[in-house]
């Protein structure tokens, strides 16, 4: 954690005022990252923190067992399987859900298994090219947690083949190969969401820094062409040299396209500089950038 923990943007919100710092970790989803290694004056905030995670994995344990008795294909996603091999607590990391990846197939099939999982508030599908991959199945469990579980029929939405690797692991959630894992937080984080959150960059680098040495450099370097998603990979990579100064050296290429620095904190949506990211983080700018924002535009009237 020394090299997100000594860069210019966590000292920066070091020096915000007390209520412009709590806007900016809220806004970035660090506020208990920040609590729990720098100010360690909330202990009640990351003791409400750790309780909701250790009950989301335990929950995600049972799903596991579940799907795993009817044979369905999965893998959980992001956040869930970081906790406990990425981060030294279950205190620092913010999960605001449970992403689950399930195979086209089973993909019915499972969301009526999990509708018994608990106390069903909400079902919620996507309608819209974006997320219509994804359904959304809300809880509410005995201990009056409310757990959102994210479900997905494929991982990139511009993309309708297969195209990763599940590890079935005894005693452990099924998670992506590792490449795939990172190639994914990468399109998750910058393709996707046009690197609005720290977390999700956080996941990133923490992420290589463990799992360098297992991860296929020539198979990552081939599948971020094929998937479309080489410009936002290599601004990842600008931004992780210029940022925090580690060097994704396995990663082929660099990018010309500028970073400013004050986005990071802000990632303001309503900016000329996030609408550009929108385009040029895509390889097909039309195809790609364009037509996602169409229909984003349909979405939202």
């Amino acid at each position: 954690m020394k090299e997100i923990l000594s860069s210019h943007i966590m000292k920066e919100i070091s020096k915000l005022c007390v209520e412009d710092r709590v806007v900016v970790l809220r806004e970035q989803g660090i506020e208990c990252f920040y609590e729990y290694h720098l100010q360690k004056s909330t202990p009640s905030l990351l003791k409400e923190n750790r309780n909701r995670n250790a009950l989301l994995l335990e929950f995600a344990n049972e799903i596991t067992k579940g799907l795993s008795a009817h044979g369905i294909e999965f893998a959980f996603l992001k956040g869930i399987v970081l906790l406990e091999k990425i981060y030294p607590s279950l205190q620092d990391r913010f999960l605001s859900d449970i992403d689950l990846l399930i195979s086209p197939e089973d993909f019915e099939s499972a969301i009526d298994i999990l509708k018994s999982f608990g106390e069903v508030t909400h079902i919620s599908r996507g309608s819209w090219v974006g997320d219509a991959h994804k359904v959304e199945i809300e809880y509410r469990s005995p201990f009056g947690l409310d757990i959102t579980l994210e479900l997905h029929n494929k991982l990139y939405w511009h993309r309708s083949h297969r195209s990763h690797n599940i590890v079935m692991a005894e005693g452990k959630l099924p998670r992506l190969e590792y490449t795939d894992h990172l190639i994914y937080l990468i399109y998750h984080y910058a393709f996707q969401h046009n690197c609005q959150k720290l977390y999700w960059l956080f996941d990133i680098i923490e992420f290589y820094k463990k799992y360098r040495n297992e991860i296929s450099w020539d198979y990552f370097n081939k599948q971020i062409v094929v998937l479309g998603i080489l410009r936002c990979s290599l601004f990842v990579k600008k931004i992780v040299k210029k940022e925090f100064d580690i060097d994704i050296f396995e990663m082929k290429g660099r990018t010309i396209l500028p970073l400013l620095h004050s986005f990071m904190l802000s990632a303001d949506q309503r900016s000329l500089y996030y609408l550009f990211l929108k385009f040029t983080l895509k390889d097909k700018v039309i195809n790609q950038g364009f037509f996602y924002l169409i229909k984003w535009l349909r979405r939202s009237k």
